[in-house]
């Protein structure tokens, strides 16, 4: 007779037999009771004792209370009109008790319908009588969410490249693992470190994007790897959610730039042109490597020819990638002030850009 039901309109009937621990009322209202007893949970239809119960997530058991009380020959009699109240331990677990009839009846029971979370946490169910009898009952879950669930969240790459993109892939499925269509899942970067985005069908770069499952239950989305701290490995965190708070997530690396042995080094002069008198130029030297991206920590040695001095003679690149140095003029009349030269050597090799600051 105990069964586990899942959303069925006839629910299964829990009969917990709770025997007089004291003075009851409607106890002495068969023959010579002796008011001392145990409380117990039994199944009915084995007539053994229980203390656990199964049913599916979201599913449903209708819990009968018996109350007994034990005479002087060992016979058990119902109590009638003896109040019960039902407590769920457990409310957190978004699990229901709806109380059917709280004074027992003439055959000694009262009712309580339980409604199971849609989740695998343990419920308990206590149930306490007018003298103070308790007795309760732990309630395990088995069998498949109820409604749709983001089953599985992969990604065609999980290591991208700056500008480099990703299919996210998210599938939907029901508790019996069955595709869903036409289920709408919102992506978004909780955790973006490299300033990452999904691109939509408009062809934009957008921080979060909706897609509709298609009919094998997946939803897809474009991720493009940002360019943030670019001579690191960082992790970007994608997630994929359902309206009913269903979600998964996957982590993808955005790589540091590979960098080959090609550099480009440019340098310009502010100002570039000097008084007849002398004066001094800000010269400056940008480093980017062969992806155009800048690259900072590099040292830049710094020459000059005509002048009077560039200082200082070396600089290190910031995180522009720039190097900063002064030229300073002789002060010449007319004609080329002089020329400053930057330089940087990486694995052997040197580079080097020039710049000419002139007199009126």
């Amino acid at each position: 007779m105990l069964r586990k039901v899942r959303r069925l309109p006839v629910m299964v009937r829990l009969m917990l037999i709770i025997v007089c621990l004291g003075s009851l009322s409607g106890c002495g209202d068969s023959a010579d009771p002796l008011g001392i007893g145990i409380v117990q949970f039994y199944d009915v239809s084995t007539g053994t004792v229980i203390t656990s119960v199964s049913v599916d997530p979201g599913g449903s058991l209708t819990l009968v209370v018996r109350v007994m009380s034990l005479r002087s020959d060992g016979s058990l009699a119902p109590v009638i009109g003896e109040r019960v109240t039902f407590t769920l331990l457990t409310p957190a677990n978004n699990g229901g008790l709806a109380v059917v009839n709280d004074r027992t009846a003439g055959n000694g029971q009262a009712m309580a319908l339980y409604t199971a979370g849609n989740n695998f946490a343990i419920d308990s169910v206590r149930v306490t009588t007018g003298a103070g009898a308790t007795a309760t009952i732990t309630i395990n879950k088995t069998g498949g969410i109820i409604g749709p669930r983001i089953s599985n969240l992969t990604a065609s790459s999980t290591s991208v490249a700056d500008g480099q993109t990703s299919i996210i892939t998210a599938t939907v499925t029901d508790g019996n693992n069955n595709p869903m269509m036409g289920e709408a899942v919102t992506f978004t970067i909780p955790t973006n470190d490299s300033n990452a985005c999904f691109i939509n069908a408009a062809n934009a770069c957008v921080l979060s994007v909706i897609v509709t499952t298609d009919g094998s239950g997946n939803a897809r989305a474009v991720y493009r790897g940002g360019s943030n701290s670019p001579n690191f490995d960082v992790f970007d965190t994608v997630r994929a959610a359902l309206a009913n708070g269903s979600t998964n997530f996957v982590v993808i690396t955005r790589s540091a730039a590979t960098v080959t042995s090609v550099y480009s080094i440019t340098v310009s002069a502010t100002p570039a042109t000097l008084s007849a008198v002398g004066g001094s130029s800000v010269i400056t030297a940008t480093v980017r490597n062969n992806l155009g991206t800048a690259v900072s920590g590099v040292t830049v040695t710094f020459t000059q020819t005509g002048g009077v001095s560039i200082l200082p003679a070396s600089s290190i690149t910031d995180a522009s990638g720039n190097a900063v140095s002064t030229f300073t003029g002789a002060g010449v009349a007319t004609g080329t002030a002089g020329v400053a030269t930057a330089s940087i050597t990486v694995n052997g090799t040197t580079y080097t850009a020039s710049v000419v600051i002139t007199n009126p």
